[in-house]
């Protein structure tokens, strides 16, 4: 699939996700988290982690989470802020972040393919 393709998927899937788990359907949420999976991996496959960095400015509060996430390891700083400020706003979005915030920094978070 086509960087750019993978991107927009990327985005689409993160936006899901985070309209899912806010409604509280699961399984949509799921199926959205499998799939930025899945675009993760497509994209480290072909060392192109690098493409989401864009996202970190993002005006979609899921597109700026799921994209910190995957780019601690790259782009650590920048994702640690954006994941503090993410942990203040009220939701279940501060949550994950806090969570993911907390494992890195034990360094016990798990990415796919590693």
């Amino acid at each position: 699939m086509d960087k750019s393709l993978i991107l927009k998927k990327f985005i689409e899937s993160a936006i899901k996700n985070g309209e899912a788990v806010e409604k509280g359907e699961s399984k949509k949420a799921n199926k959205e988290f499998d799939l930025l999976q899945k675009y993760y991996l497509q994209l480290k496959e072909s060392e192109s982690i690098n493409i989401l960095s864009p996202l970190l400015e993002s005006n979609n509060k899921y597109v700026q989470l799921w994209s910190s996430y995957y780019l601690l390891s790259i782009e650590t700083k920048r994702s640690e802020i954006i994941l503090e400020e993410l942990s203040q706003i009220r939701g279940l979005i501060s949550i994950t972040a806090k969570i993911t915030l907390k494992e890195w920094k034990k360094g016990t978070l798990r990415f796919p393919g590693n």
